[in-house]
Parts: C-alpha cells; sequence; structure tokens
C-alpha cells in the first residue's frame, strides 16, 4: 500500500466521522433543543380539562328532586342560574390544579350575566364553552383557562 492509497482511505475515513457527527448533531438538535411554540400539551391539557370540568357539572344531578326536576338535573345550571357562585368557585378550585387559574362567564345571548374572575392572565389562556338551554332561554357558560397563579375572585 502506497502512500496515495493511505490519503485516500484517512480521507473516506474523515469525510465518514464529518456525516456520522453531522447526523448525530442534528439528530440532538431536533430531540432536544426547544422549537418555539413546540410543546402543546399545556393547552391540550387545559381545554380537555375544561371540557371535562363543564360535561362533568352539566351531568351531575342535584341531590335535591325538586332542584333536580327545576334545573333539568343539572348542577351546572343550578349553580349558574341560581346563582351559587361560591359553589362553581369551590367547583373549580377543587378540580384545578393550584398552578391553573380561570375566569368563568354566563351570558344570554349579547348579554354577560355574570363573571368569576381570577387574575392576572399570564401566557397562553384557553377558552372553552358549553351552551345551556333553560325554560326556553339559550345561555352561554365561557370558561378560559391558563396557567398561572391562582389569585382572589373578583
Amino acid at each position: 500500500m502506497g502512500p496515495m492509497n493511505t490519503k485516500a482511505q484517512m480521507h473516506v475515513l474523515e469525510v465518514m466521522l464529518t456525516a456520522v457527527l453531522f447526523t448525530s448533531a442534528m439528530n440532538v438538535a431536533i430531540d432536544v433543543l426547544p422549537v418555539a411554540n413546540q410543546d402543546t400539551s399545556g393547552p391540550i391539557q387545559l381545554e380537555l380539562l375544561g371540557r371535562d370540568i363543564l360535561e362533568v357539572a352539566d351531568g351531575m344531578v342535584p341531590a335535591n328532586a325538586t332542584i333536580a326536576a327545576n334545573y333539568g338535573n343539572s348542577t351546572l345550571k343550578w349553580w349558574l342560574l341560581e346563582p351559587k357562585w361560591e359553589n362553581v368557585s369551590a367547583y373549580l378550585n377543587d378540580t384545578l390544579l393550584p398552578s391553573m387559574a380561570y375566569e368563568l362567564e354566563l351570558a344570554r345571548g349579547e348579554e354577560v350575566l355574570a363573571t368569576l374572575e381570577y387574575s392576572p392572565q399570564l401566557g397562553d389562556v384557553v377558552i372553552v364553552e358549553r351552551m345551556l338551554f333553560h325554560q326556553g332561554e339559550v345561555y352561554q357558560v365561557q370558561l378560559s383557562l391558563w396557567f398561572g397563579p391562582r389569585g382572589g375572585a373578583t
């Protein structure tokens, strides 16, 4: 084997080593390094949780038969239309993690009937809505959720 063969083999090895290093660096960059807006698990988690919270409360039948009959077997309707904001607040505070803050709004058409607010809103806000039908009226419930410290109700 002459000096030219050795140089050619070394060049091939250098090219292969460079390719391996480049590929490894790209794999690390793709798998490890953060990309802007790459992690959507937080907003998805909030949306799913918000939908579940409203659905479960809407499906809970009040223990009192008269109240259950008056509000279509929906605890959510009873709490919001009575109104029993302390129950709504306790339910949300018990259901959500302390690192999750919220705002709940009840509207009929364009008229906002009530708002249960927690501030400040930090980061991405996820909005979940649910329609309630009661005695010929349509009500919109809007639950806004975000990650942040939960302050006092206003």
